[in-house]
């Protein structure tokens, strides 16, 4: 499927990697799908895992329909935007363990990286105007 951010196409695609798995944050005890999903555009292609809802795992769902590609995405420019503040930003704005956090915000660091090089320079700003426009 495709999407647009600031007039740019966005190319969203997904292929489930693990079925039945456990979330490495969560702790709940839930399973979930894992998926990769990648992010092509004119600049580059970029990929990320995105671990689907335990409902969706109990109910058997295999394939993420477009209303979940869009949410993944969503998800993969939060983390991305929360990758861009600094580490003592990060662990005032959210409930990680000092050690969880490290972990998360490592990997939202990577997201940040990704995000500049599919969307160039102002990515920030763009990925913002897109959450805020999914959010309406």
């Amino acid at each position: 499927m495709i999407t647009n951010i600031r007039e740019q196409p966005v190319r969203i695609s997904a292929q489930l990697k693990q079925s039945g798995v456990f979330h490495p944050l969560s702790g709940s005890g839930y399973r979930h799908n894992l998926y990769s999903v990648t992010l092509k555009t004119a600049r580059a292609r970029v990929s990320f895992e995105y671990y689907d809802s335990a409902r969706a795992y109990k109910d058997g769902k295999t394939e993420l329909i477009p209303a979940d590609l869009l949410f993944a995405l969503e998800c993969f420019l939060n983390d991305a935007q929360a990758g861009a503040e600094s580490f003592e930003e990060f662990m005032m704005l959210r409930e990680y363990t000092r050690a969880a956090a490290a972990h998360v915000y490592a990997e939202c660091v990577k997201s940040a990286a990704k995000a500049a090089r599919i969307l160039g320079e102002g990515w920030r700003d763009a990925a913002a105007e897109y959450i805020e426009l999914m959010n309406l």
